[in-house]
């Protein structure tokens, strides 16, 4: 009697491109001049993870905290020490081998947060005075040398 032996075939999941399943958003804590930015990838294999600033990739050091769990997906940048007053684009990239996917958030004036996928540039309301200002005005001689 004779058998057949059929060739196993190994058949393996499909890739799966990554994909934010929640896109970075930020928490200010403006006492400690820190912003904190999360969120959720997935994607199979499990995607690697880069944080750029205004298009430069972010390494963990003191000012910068990188946190990221494969298994659950969630990623965190911790920005200790930020400037109070300065502009930045934060972009997360999550890639492995079937693709890549970006997630980006604008931080702005004084760290004011702003929601995912926007930018905000201005402030949403004019400034006011909230109680008079006494100005007292002297004359001051400007001389300027021309060469």
């Amino acid at each position: 009697r004779s058998s057949l032996l059929s060739p196993i075939s190994l058949l393996s999941a499909p890739l799966i491109v990554p994909k934010f399943a929640k896109p970075i958003s930020v928490i200010v804590d403006s006492a400690n001049n820190t912003a904190i930015v999360t969120g959720a990838v997935e994607g199979d294999p499990a995607p690697s993870v880069s944080w750029y600033r205004n298009g430069r990739m972010i390494h963990s050091t003191v000012d910068y905290d990188i946190f990221y769990a494969p298994g659950e997906g969630i990623v965190s940048l911790t920005i200790r020490n930020a400037p109070k007053y300065h502009l930045s684009q934060i972009t997360c990239t999550a890639t492995n081998e079937a693709g890549a996917a970006n997630s980006d958030i604008t931080l702005y004036s004084e760290l004011t947060k702003s929601e995912p996928g926007t930018s905000v540039t201005t402030p949403s309301a004019a400034p006011r005075f909230v109680s008079e200002i006494n100005l007292e005005l002297r004359a001051m001689q400007l001389h300027s040398k021309c060469s």
